[in-house]
């Protein structure tokens, strides 16, 4: 009970005292306004450029190699006698000339070619299929959308069965019931190698967007699917494609590995001369681990120096607001108050006043991301492709803030209550 009586004559004094007071938050609100900012902005950074790597599974490495068999079977060997390691051997063809024949455009035209397409080849019931980002020098897992609507808990096609990408399933499936009429050419041969109709299952994102180009001369009459800003993308059982019966074409073997000793893997593979090279989720952690490590060295920095910026500053506003109140305290002390006590109202006084910095802080850090979301969520699609941005605060910078303030407030207030009790009283009452 008493000490909500003299919190409460605390806030009253400080509200007679507001103008000192006023000019010392200040200093206070910028100081720690800017330094929550920074944080708030790297780590933001950091978790948008790098919450992909985490998301993914540590224990996954990519070896990466032109298809040969031998190669292949060497690899798992070797590979299989690290313990908890297993694999997956998917495999992705190109090379050749995709057509689907009885299509033709609203103008009456016949698409002739839809280019080159990727196909990957994957053996039955895998959790998910992956394919190279150069973007972001890693691998990604291609996200399916089941056309039954239903949730699966792993990828298994039939020889008949394919999925393919959004923009070729809007431009053509769709309007056959989901049957899908291919013919695949080899680029080398010319030779039919794949004639075949097939049900489409489910579909993964495009590569580009699909634009035709309207033939000329001789080709006249019929539409061309613009290779440079698209590629069909296939999702095959390996049982319909063997890239064993395409030898001449472009054929890549990526081996998923899952091992609880990534970083073994990864050197098994890169150390046999093979050509194949691995990657692995583990190594995009790493890098991500020791950017964010640097980073934090720099905070830590940071709030040293503001620390000390901050203190002198601090100090020699106290020492102002304690210089306009020499008289009262000389009064106080006369009329018989106890060092102690100035000491608990000076104290209080303080507390409150750097509590209330730091939530106007806290306050004006969180106002200034509500309005850069507000702005994103009502601004053209190109704003938000270059600035959209999650925004995140790690624990370590909660902790670093609170840590800065907290040390702040305690010291200051302490010394700021400490320096109220040095007030000379006679010199005080005969000053005025």
């Amino acid at each position: 009970m008493k000490l909500l009586k003299e919190l409460k004559h605390a806030f009253v004094m400080v509200r007679r005292n507001m103008r000192g007071y006023c000019l010392l938050s200040v200093t206070i609100v910028l100081s720690f306004t800017l330094l929550l900012g920074y944080m708030v902005y790297t780590d933001s950074g950091n978790y948008n450029k790098y919450k992909e790597h985490f998301a993914q599974n540590r224990s996954l490495v990519f070896a990466v190699h032109p298809t040969d068999e031998y190669i292949d079977r060497l690899l798992l060997e070797k590979a299989s006698e690290i313990p908890n390691t297993t694999y997956q051997l998917n495999y992705r063809i190109g090379g050749f000339n995709l057509k689907i024949p009885n299509i033709s455009l609203e103008t009456g035209e016949e698409v002739y070619s839809f280019g080159s397409p990727y196909i990957f080849s994957i053996p039955a019931r895998v959790p998910a299929v992956y394919t190279w980002s150069n973007d972001n020098d890693r691998f990604e897992a291609l996200e399916i959308t089941w056309l039954d609507g239903k949730e699966h808990l792993d990828i298994n096609l039939n020889d008949d069965e394919i999925i393919v990408d959004e923009q070729l399933y809007r431009a053509v499936s769709e309007w056959n019931h989901n049957k899908l009429h291919c013919v695949m050419t080899s680029n080398l041969d010319r030779e039919y190698a794949l004639d075949k109709n097939y049900t489409v299952v489910g579909t993964i994102p495009s590569e580009g967007t699909l634009t035709l180009n309207t033939g000329q001369g001789v080709a006249e009459g019929t539409a061309f699917v613009n290779a440079e800003y698209y590629t069909p993308t296939f999702l095959m059982s390996g049982t319909s494609v063997n890239p064993a019966l395409f030898p001449k074409l472009d054929c890549w073997s990526y081996i998923v590995f899952v091992s609880d000793q990534p970083e073994l893997v990864a050197q098994l593979v890169n150390s046999m001369n093979t050509g194949a090279r691995a990657v692995g989720t583990y190594e995009a952690q790493d890098k991500a681990n020791r950017v964010m490590k640097t980073e934090n060295r720099t905070k830590a920095l940071i709030c040293g120096a503001m620390l000390i910026i901050l203190g002198i500053n601090l100090y020699s506003c106290f020492a102002n607001a304690l210089n306009e109140r020499r008289f009262e305290i000389g009064v106080k002390r006369a009329l018989g108050a106890s060092a102690w006590s100035i000491v608990r109202q000076f104290l209080y006084e303080s507390l409150c006043v750097m509590a209330l910095n730091i939530l106007i802080s806290v306050a004006l850090v969180a106002d200034i991301f509500i309005v850069y979301k507000f702005i994103y969520e009502r601004t053209p699609n190109q704003f938000g492709q270059y600035f959209k941005w999650t925004i995140y605060i790690s624990p370590y910078s909660v902790a670093m803030f609170a840590v800065c303030t907290l040390t702040l407030t305690v010291v200051f207030s302490l010394i700021f209550a400490y320096s109220s009790t040095q007030v000379r009283i006679a010199d005080q009452l005969k000053a005025e």
